[in-house]
């Protein structure tokens, strides 16, 4: 395989905070019935396989993991999404007459959430954590890895690896889904933008 990287970034499967449009951060709570019937479904096609896996210490991901992959994954705090702080379960509607939520909505990137992350504090933890992943790849020989986290720390992570450099809000990864992005270790070390990606899981099936 020589010096190519493959990093498959997956959002776990949908939570009823997700059904009712709440913001969902660092809150820990389980996939919803329904969540679990839309990822069964999606099951019948393929997801890349890793030779090291990583996930969120959050249960959304570690039973998105197991629902897919079949086994537990050690969870990593690092890979959390974003943390909304006392917006944490409201909704739109709920925050709209707020002014700080409305600066932060046009101003996404310097305003942040009472008690929450700022996206600078977010953005210096998941180029940490992916960064620490690599790391731990090359140490292990390892050049297939799958990462189960959150919307958040995939749409920062595409707006960085990828050539068409998109804006954080054009990646909208569906739940239960994700990116393969195919790159080299030499392009990872130099901050150099990959080489391709697809979308996962893949539309053939699994079994042919």
């Amino acid at each position: 395989m020589g010096d190519h990287l493959v990093i498959t970034l997956i959002r776990h499967g949908k939570t009823e905070a997700n059904e009712r449009k709440q913001y969902l951060g660092w809150t820990d709570i389980s996939l919803s019935t329904l969540g679990r019937a839309e990822l069964k479904s999606l099951l019948q096609l393929s997801y890349p396989a890793g030779q090291l896996y990583i996930s969120s210490d959050l249960k959304r991901c570690r039973e998105t993991f197991v629902e897919i992959y079949g086994e537990e994954c050690n969870g990593n705090s690092k890979w959390r999404e974003l943390s909304f702080g006392e917006w944490e379960l409201k909704t739109y509607e709920e925050l709209c007459s707020d002014p700080l939520y409305q600066s932060w909505l046009t101003d996404f990137y310097n305003v942040s959430p009472p008690e929450g992350e700022s996206y600078s504090a977010f953005e210096r933890r998941i180029i940490e954590a992916f960064r620490e992943t690599i790391d731990r790849a090359i140490e292990e020989g390892k050049r297939e890895i799958v990462i189960m986290t959150h919307g958040g720390p995939i749409q920062l992570l595409m707006t960085k690896l990828v050539p068409n450099e998109k804006d954080f809000f054009n990646w909208k990864p569906g739940f239960a889904e994700g990116y393969k992005v195919i790159t080299t270790l030499e392009k990872i070390k130099e901050g150099a933008r990959c080489i391709s990606y697809v979308e996962v899981p893949f539309k053939e099936k699994r079994n042919g």
